[in-house]
């Protein structure tokens, strides 16, 4: 059946409805219009409010250990004299200039820094994603251990080793040139470091292929088959000889629809057709053989 053909036949059907099924009718097809119009309403008054009620801060106050900010700072000057004894005088100069700005800002409050490349310098201990999920579920007493899926393993290790070696050849020319102190060049987790924090936890992988790679050694297998089937193209006919021809062989069937009122309206058209269809917003019912 054509779109536009359906799409008149349900107006037409929801004339004659009552108000419970023109509600659920509106709720179906513009309930996200509704849902992004109510956003933007709350996004406008924050807005406004903030404008209408703004003040000027009268004060400031940021917390620093200030041991730690001495650290880099010896750090730089090392790196400045091994920067000279090599008579790299500019490289010195930069990377010297470069921690004496960064510390006049933070002691002075002159202005908003970026102390993500220093946390090493600040912290000697940092945790993982995976490290915090699972201390967070010993501390609560949940009484399991989180578990963590992964999509295509080999993909993953792939596009970790690329971005890891990316990143490695990229701080160290940076070093060798004095943007960055030697310290920053360590605040990223390689591969194998976070695989073996997630083994913490319990990992399940997922592949659409068998693969031997990534950072796991699987337990246990599951193989699931399946099979891509081709788009029917609004041809109602040939959905419905392979239905019949799958309820021949005795399988059970799935179909999910965009909204009730279609679901509804195929449950009705299959068994039409001489098919037992239901209609069911049970996400627990169980789908019987045929």
């Amino acid at each position: 059946m054509p779109v536009m053909d359906e799409f008149k036949e349900e107006r037409a059907a929801l004339k004659q409805g009552t108000f419970k099924q023109k509600a659920r009718y509106v709720w179906d097809y513009y309930r996200w219009y509704f849902i992004g119009g109510a956003i933007a309403a709350v996004c406008l008054f924050t807005l406004v409010r903030d404008i209408v009620t703004h003040k000027d801060a009268g004060f400031y106050a940021c917390m620093l250990n200030g041991a730690q900010i001495d650290v880099f700072a010896e750090e730089a000057a090392k790196q400045e004299k091994l920067f000279r004894d090599s008579f790299k005088t500019e490289e010195a100069h930069r990377i010297t200039t470069q921690v004496k700005e960064l510390k006049e800002q933070l002691l002075e409050f002159k202005s908003k820094v970026n102390l993500e490349g220093y946390i090493r310098y600040f912290y000697e201990e940092t945790v993982t994603l995976p490290e915090l999920l699972t201390y967070l579920s010993e501390k609560n007493g949940i009484g399991a251990t989180p578990v963590f899926f992964l999509e295509e393993p080999a993909r993953i290790k792939e596009q970790a080793d690329a971005v890891e070696l990316e990143f490695r050849e990229s701080m160290t020319q940076r070093a060798e040139k004095g943007y960055i102190l030697p310290g920053q060049m360590n605040i990223l987790y390689s591969g194998e470091e976070v695989a073996a924090k997630l083994l913490g936890g319990s990992v399940v992988t997922v592949s659409t292929m068998d693969s031997r790679g990534g950072y796991f050694k699987p337990e246990k297998r599951i193989d699931v088959a399946a099979r891509n089937i081709a788009p029917y193209n609004n041809s109602f006919e040939a959905l419905v000889k392979d239905l019949k021809q799958f309820k021949k062989n005795g399988s059970r069937v799935l179909l999910l629809s965009g909204s009730r009122t279609r679901a509804k309206r195929l449950a009705e058209d299959l068994r039409d057709q001489e098919l037992s269809a239901v209609f069911s917003e049970d996400p627990q019912r169980e789908v019987l053989n045929g």
